[in-house]
């Protein structure tokens, strides 16, 4: 008897996660379409935030994946995936979740609002307010190129 209470257990808890993610995604911010896609670029190793505990961010080939409503992007080395949702987006501003796990973060933790400028296939973004410097430097510290 037990052991039919188990997944069924399981089930319901599946069940009831994906409702929450669909109840999350529904209310979060929608990212305009032509900016969609996937992005490339090269970060050298040297790029940095300037806030206390920062680290550089590893060399290599990162990718920037953005959808109606979420950014997420991935380091080449330690294959870390940062994923944030998109809690707005008016025009050329785009505001991101808050990161309160982000190793340089100022307090008060804040969202990210950035701007953003798409000339081609290039994309560009500014900090506009973020209490994440890691997140911050990934974003703004080159343009990417969609590729996608």
């Amino acid at each position: 008897m037990t052991a039919r209470l188990i997944p069924v257990t399981l089930l319901a808890f599946a069940a009831l996660t994906l409702l929450a993610s669909a109840s999350m995604a529904s209310s979060s911010g929608t990212l305009p379409k032509r900016l969609e896609g996937t992005y490339k670029t090269t970060f050298t190793g040297k790029e940095v935030s300037s806030k206390p505990n920062a680290q550089p961010r590893p060399a290599g080939k990162y990718t920037l994946v953005l959808n109606g409503f979420q950014i997420s992007w991935s380091e080449p080395i330690a294959g870390v995936n940062l994923t944030y949702a998109v809690l707005g987006a008016t025009g050329n501003r785009i505001t991101l979740a808050a990161d309160p796990n982000c190793p340089d973060t100022s307090h008060p933790v804040t969202n990210g609002v950035y701007t953003f400028r798409l000339i081609g296939k290039k994309l560009r973004f500014a900090k506009v307010r973020d209490s994440c410097g890691t997140r911050t430097v990934d974003l703004t510290a080159h343009a990417w190129t969609k590729t996608k």
